[in-house]
């Protein structure tokens, strides 16, 4: 067969392959479009679970250096004591949250730090003398709006403002702790270990 060398030949099958090039970078990129847009729904589907999957039940603080622990359980709070047998966890006052606070079954009241106080925009009331197991000082009285612990919280909650404190520490007394149940267990502390009980002495009880 004769060699076609007719000069519109070579156009032909030019344009040809630019049109199959095309054609390739087209399909590339309606692919890369296409998975583009399947890990954007990916991300999306995940980002959206995290807000409808149910937390689980229980939810152990990290151990902190000195060994203590807190484990919420629902309402149930267990506490394990630190090297120093004190009891600690976190909770909030108001709008104030991840606060530190020293559990002492001994102290009558809640007691809060100056800047605590401050932050809160607390009243400071009567002068008096304190005793917790941070040691002897002095307090002013005032009323905490809330105080809040894993999901218990309880409203009104007396308590002194300690301006002497140096501890890192608020203290959880017997204001907030007699509002619930609580027992000593196997060296542990447990709050609420079968529930709750309403509140009392004016204060406002209720679970989250």
């Amino acid at each position: 067969m004769a060699e076609d060398k007719r000069w519109w030949k070579g156009d032909k099958d030019s344009d040809t392959s630019k049109e199959d090039v095309e054609d390739l970078l087209n399909e590339a990129e309606a692919k890369r479009l296409q998975r583009e847009e399947e890990l954007a729904e990916a991300e999306h589907r995940e980002k959206m679970a995290e807000f409808t999957d149910p937390a689980p039940s229980t939810m152990k603080e990290s151990e902190s250096d000195d060994g203590s622990t807190a484990e919420f359980d629902g309402q149930r709070i267990v506490l394990k004591p630190d090297r120093h047998g004190n009891f600690k966890c976190k909770g909030s006052i108001g709008n104030i949250s991840n606060i530190d606070f020293l559990v002492d079954t001994g102290a009558s009241f809640c007691s809060v730090k100056d800047e605590t106080a401050k932050m809160l925009n607390l009243d400071w009331g009567e002068k008096v003398e304190t005793e917790t197991a941070t040691g002897k000082g002095m307090g002013f009285r005032t009323t905490l709006p809330d105080v809040t612990i894993g999901q218990t919280s309880i409203k009104n909650v007396d308590a002194l403002i300690n301006p002497l404190s140096e501890s890192g520490y608020e203290i959880l007394g017997m204001s907030f702790l007699k509002q619930i149940e609580w027992e000593h267990d196997d060296g542990k502390l447990i709050l609420n270990p079968e529930g709750s009980k309403s509140g009392s002495g004016g204060s406002e009880h209720w679970l989250l």
